[in-house]
């Protein structure tokens, strides 16, 4: 599984760099539903969803990757249900998903020369998620690439999600705050 992650990963990362163009602000009109997700958006001028490990299979509500392109940026939502039963309600388990986002900025930052990372930051959602969240940066052949990548646990739909958001410009913590404000995982 780790190894299909990184696989499908390094595919968002050369999917997203060739998506990015210089162009900054995002108008929130357009809206995704499907998978038991309803999320504001800008308008995307691609949008593919799929199976979260195996590019053939369809997404369901259960897990899947939904990978989107817009003028100003690119997104990748991963969701899956929680492999544990119970739900996440300590601070441990919340670290855990923390540590998990941190060990994958890690290697990005083993691969990259010249990749920086902000501290992570907490945030609550207007769904009333705690989302952990980390802004990052690196240089390519052309330019310098933002990202910011984020995860969260809902209890009512029992699913994790990660949001990565790259692009050319550093409004990354505003763009999450953004996804956030219009993402709804739950009835």
């Amino acid at each position: 599984m780790k190894s299909s992650f990184s696989i499908i990963f390094t595919l968002i990362i050369l999917f997203s760099i060739g998506s990015c163009k210089r162009k900054n602000g995002s108008n929130f009109t357009e809206s995704f539903e499907d998978f038991g997700i309803s999320m504001l958006h800008p308008k995307f001028e691609k949008l593919e969803s799929y199976g979260f490990d195996q590019k053939h299979l369809p997404a369901t509500d259960n897990s899947g990757v939904l990978m989107a392109g817009s003028k100003e940026h690119t997104i990748t939502l991963f969701w899956f249900t929680n492999p544990f039963p119970g739900e996440m309600k300590t601070e441990e388990e919340y670290s855990n998903m923390k540590l998990r986002l941190a060990s994958e900025v890690a290697q990005w930052e083993r691969a990259e020369q010249d990749f920086k990372v902000n501290p992570g930051n907490y945030l609550t959602s207007p769904v009333g998620h705690r989302v952990f969240f980390q802004t990052w940066s690196y240089k390519d052949a052309s330019a310098r690439v933002y990202g910011a990548t984020s995860v969260w646990y809902c209890k009512q739909s029992r699913r994790i999600f990660q949001l990565n958001i790259l692009n050319t410009s550093e409004n990354n913590d505003s763009l999450i705050r953004k996804y956030l404000d219009g993402f709804k995982c739950h009835g």
